[in-house]
């Protein structure tokens, strides 16, 4: 006689999935060192170019490890909520990508 394997019920899985995604979604701070390291390796690496000091971002903007925070360089970057904060978005790693100073400047902007 074939022996029945329990099946436990859905409800049950989806508790360990919203487990998971809390801690996956847990809210950082952005001034942190360890966040803006982790923000600066989600841009793309460039072709023959060292990724721990370049990087470009979504829009394909040259940006410099270096230059974090800086709107007066070519290659300054932030930390950037890709949906913005007054519009619900939260400081989560899901929410957040290096961009070009410049390029967040005028998204900011409006």
């Amino acid at each position: 006689m074939a022996r029945k394997i329990p099946i436990r019920p859905k409800r049950r899985l989806e508790t360990i999935k919203d487990v998971v995604d809390a801690v996956l979604e847990k809210e950082v701070d952005t001034t942190d060192k360890k966040t803006i390291q982790a923000v600066w390796e989600k841009g793309k690496t460039v072709r023959n170019r060292d990724g721990g000091l370049w990087r470009q971002d979504d829009f394909g903007n040259l940006i410099k490890r270096d230059e974090y925070g800086n709107r007066d360089s070519d290659t300054g970057w932030e930390i950037d909520h890709i949906k913005l904060v007054k519009d619900g978005g939260k400081d989560v790693m899901s929410n957040l990508r290096p961009l070009h100073a410049k390029t967040n400047a005028a998204r900011q902007e409006g």
